[in-house]
């Protein structure tokens, strides 16, 4: 996928739960330069998500990419 249709996907999905009482997580720790990890959740050689947990909705998104 074009990484800017990656992008608009994704900011679509976070902006469907912009209210108030939902909180994301991740399975990254994407903080700071260098502070990159994350654990898998699949056999894919990349794989990472984002779940959005709100009072009345829940998602995933999850992707992955295989070499």
């Amino acid at each position: 996928m074009h990484v800017e249709r990656a992008r608009c996907f994704a900011s679509e999905f976070v902006s469907a739960f912009q209210q108030e009482g939902c909180k994301f997580f991740t399975n990254g720790d994407w903080a700071g330069p260098g502070a990159y990890a994350w654990g898998a959740l699949t056999d894919a050689v990349f794989d990472g998500g984002l779940i959005a947990y709100g009072p009345n909705v829940s998602a995933c998104l999850w992707v992955e990419e295989d070499d």
